[in-house]
């Protein structure tokens, strides 16, 4: 499945106390065909806007940090692995691109099968 959203800069929504993903943000908009959707052998999921894109955030993303997600885009990670269920698929890839986050899920079943992931990321703009 494909899934994007653009979250205008904001954080997801905490978790309840018993970890489930609060309906404010309900994983029909990352699962719109409900269970056959949850079936999908790969999700990949683009978040446009993960943060404010301030001239100040915009300059210390591009200066790179490394590969290492800021601290919205790992809120927003940890919310999307939530939603699909850690224990129903493993996270391939994160990458972030300044406001841009790019998600990439595979079925836990079929994880032993992938191998040799690779990302790269191109700033365009």
């Amino acid at each position: 499945g494909v899934s994007t959203r653009n979250v205008d800069g904001k954080r997801p929504p905490p978790a309840t106390s018993s970890g489930l993903v609060p309906e404010t943000l309900d994983p029909c908009w990352l699962l719109r065909g409900g269970a056959a959707e949850r079936q999908c052998d790969v999700h990949v999921v683009g978040l446009q806007e993960v943060v404010d894109l301030s001239a100040g955030n915009v300059v210390r993303l591009e200066a790179g940090s490394g590969g290492a997600l800021s601290s919205a885009a790992a809120a927003w990670e940890a919310h999307v692995t939530a939603a699909l269920g850690t224990d129903e698929y493993v996270r391939l890839v994160a990458r972030q691109l300044v406001g841009m986050l790019l998600l990439v899920y595979v079925r836990a079943d079929l994880a032993p099968f992938v191998g040799r992931v690779a990302s790269d990321a191109v700033g365009t703009g």
